[in-house]
């Protein structure tokens, strides 16, 4: 993982799908710090500052976080409880970012306080769309250009 100051943290346990999505942020908005976890552990590890991530502080500015739905030791229903149900991190804006439309799906993660629900493709230019389409939702330019988390 990448050091404390990131804007975007993607939450991707498939290699491919995260080297997409990392080309697709360098490409549409090459200042946006990003960090990957590779599960819904670490995922919270590096959220709460715990285990490998302790050394962070929880004065760290908060990241947008793209969080898969079908995740290695917790699904990302399992990871959304908790980043939405502690006052630290409830201000979180969390996209799932799955391949899964199924409706049940999106109805409960909307329910349990997702900020969004994107679908991703293993197709290259519909997970670059994808991408495009989160990065203009959630990032604006700041004074200087460079593509921050939207107010």
């Amino acid at each position: 993982m990448a050091p404390e100051q990131i804007d975007i943290l993607v939450v991707e346990d498939n290699p491919g799908h995260a080297l997409l999505t990392h080309a697709a942020l360098a490409d549409l908005a090459p200042a946006v710090r990003y960090a990957r976890a590779r599960d819904g552990e670490e995922a919270l590890n590096f959220l709460f500052a715990k285990g490998n991530y302790s050394h962070r502080s929880n004065a760290a500015p908060r990241p947008l976080v793209l969080l898969g739905l079908n995740l290695p030791l917790m699904s990302g229903r399992s990871v959304l409880r908790p980043i939405k149900g502690n006052s630290l991190t409830h201000d979180i804006p969390v996209v799932m970012f799955t391949a899964s439309a199924d409706e049940t799906d999106v109805a409960m993660c909307r329910l349990m306080g997702a900020a969004d629900y994107v679908n991703k493709s293993a197709q290259v230019g519909e997970h670059i769309d994808s991408i495009r389409r989160i990065c203009q939702q959630w990032l604006a330019p700041d004074a200087n250009g460079q593509m921050s988390l939207a107010a």
